[in-house]
């Protein structure tokens, strides 16, 4: 008797308690498990979603002071876009400077000059702060190693001072970014792969006289979206 009384309690649990657990709105990212007889109650189990990986790049040429003298630093970063949240990868930079110093001849030479040439890489973190469907921002943390290259020459008649030094920097930097997202206009839909990037930071050589302030105002081209399309296929408005 006490069995039969066990097993219609039971029953009971089944058939009428899970319908009104189960009347509530549940998230898409969850699994409903549906009651058997050694677990007669209705369970969720939350979906963990894969991380995603999409491929990015781009052109970053930035100005800067150096010294007295503004400078133009060319670079290319290659990295992952990680969950569409935030990138990481690899940035490879380069700049050329010159200075003449004392005075200056009519041909245009100077009783002495200074050639630099400096080359880096750094790694950099890039945290997006808001992504909406025509404008992005993000924070760039960045950090590397490089080498500064400086000649000096004198440049009297027979050229007869010269010098030549080099010396290892570790730039680490932090800035904004922002980029601009051309609309999607029927029919010409690879527009939304070009944009307009602008960023403004602060990058740093302790123990060297490089870095400083630094902004850049340049085109830009979203690797990710391209990547997304070809692999996902492009959505019907």
């Amino acid at each position: 008797m006490k069995n039969g009384l066990f097993i219609c309690s039971w029953l009971l649990c089944v058939f009428f308690l899970p319908k009104g657990a189960h009347a509530e709105a549940v998230p898409s990212d969850t699994i409903i498990e549906r009651p058997t007889f050694f677990s007669p109650i209705y369970t969720t189990v939350t979906k963990k979603k894969p991380t995603t990986f999409k491929p990015t790049g781009d052109f970053d040429q930035r100005f800067e002071y150096i010294g007295s003298k503004p400078v133009s630093i060319w670079g290319y970063r290659i990295g992952v876009l990680v969950n569409d949240r935030f990138k990481v990868g690899v940035g490879g930079y380069f700049y050329n400077q010159r200075e003449m110093l004392g005075n200056t001849y009519k041909d245009g030479r100077a009783e002495l000059a200074t050639a630099t040439h400096a080359s880096f890489g750094t790694f950099y973190y890039e945290p997006y702060l808001f992504r909406k469907k025509r404008w992005e921002m993000s924070v760039v943390l960045e950090a590397g190693y490089g080498v500064i290259y400086t000649d000096t020459l004198g440049m009297q008649q027979d050229w007869s001072l010269r010098s030549h030094s080099i010396k290892s920097i570790f730039p680490v930097g932090a800035g904004l970014s922002a980029n601009l997202i051309m609309p999607d206009i029927r029919g010409l839909h690879f527009l939304t792969y070009l944009g307009l990037n602008g960023m403004v930071g602060v990058r740093k050589t302790p123990g060297s006289a490089g870095g400083g302030l630094y902004w850049s105002i340049s085109s830009a081209i979203f690797i990710d979206r391209i990547f997304t399309d070809i692999k996902y296929g492009v959505r019907k408005k």
